[in-house]
């Protein structure tokens, strides 16, 4: 059976199975902006959701603030305490300290970075409505037609919440699996790195999620689509994932990065 996202052309086949393929899915969110801050029609479309992520977003940050001591009690009691019986003991104890404690370190960094993106997600929730829209306007700019539905204004705006309600369910399931990895000892220490990649490979899933469910691809075929992509699309994550650590960025990213996927799905698509 035929992918039902090959690519076109030889040179971008070429292209997207090297190491450049990373520069391509960096570069796609580029081209997204420059999209929209050339089609003033998108504006009204992706103004909404900026708002909605500049509140979620807002009020994850104060959460963060406001209880980083329970959250670092929560993440210190995941990870072994080390005791000096002897003074001799020092001579492993004293570094294994020092590891834990950059250990305790990141660990906090990432949990408050997954408070924020947890809120993130949320407000792309709530905002589903507008992204498909978002997206289905610039499919139609780009391409000149595109594979809508005849429903009416309620039922796409449900289906839309549903279709991103599933998306985050995922990502929260294989978090939530992942996370209960880390009660584990020495396992512990790779979760966060486990999580990372994780996320920037669900986030083109995420980004794409508007135009894949107007072409009613299933998701195991939306995960062959990712995996048959993967340098691009791992490019795409990470340069997203980056954004939501940037104070200020993280707000006007949320329509850029549905653009830049919808972006990725018609340079794709057979």
């Amino acid at each position: 059976m035929t992918s039902p996202f090959d690519l076109t052309r030889d040179f971008e086949r070429q292209h997207l199975t090297t190491v450049a393929g990373v520069r391509g899915g960096i570069g796609v969110l580029f081209e997204a902006f420059a999209l929209l801050r050339r089609e003033k029609s998108l504006w009204p479309l992706a103004v909404t959701p900026v708002l909605l992520a500049v509140l979620a977003v807002g009020g994850a940050t104060f959460v963060v603030f406001h209880y980083a001591s329970a959250i670092d009690s929560v993440v210190g009691a995941w990870l072994p305490s080390l005791q000096a019986d002897a003074w001799y003991s020092w001579l492993w104890v004293g570094p294994g300290k020092l590891l834990l404690g950059v250990a305790r370190g990141i660990l906090f960094l990432f949990a408050a970075a997954l408070c924020v993106f947890s809120a993130f997600l949320g407000a792309n929730i709530v905002a589903s409505p507008f992204l498909e829209r978002l997206s289905a306007r610039v499919e139609n700019l780009v391409t000149g037609e595109c594979r809508e539905t005849n429903r009416g204004v309620v039922v796409a705006a449900l289906t839309a919440i549903s279709s991103e309600v599933r998306r985050v369910g995922f990502f929260a399931a294989i978090s939530l699996a992942l996370g209960a990895l880390g009660l584990l000892p020495i396992v512990q220490l790779a979760v966060p790195f486990a999580l990372a990649l994780f996320t920037m490979l669900f986030l083109p899933l995420e980004y794409s999620g508007a135009a894949l469910d107007r072409r009613g691809l299933s998701f195991r075929e939306r995960r062959r689509w990712i995996s048959s992509q993967r340098l691009p699309m791992l490019g795409f994550g990470a340069s997203a994932f980056v954004t939501f650590l940037i104070p200020g960025l993280n707000f006007i990213m949320l329509p850029v990065l549905v653009v830049a996927g919808t972006l990725l799905v018609i340079r794709t698509e057979a």
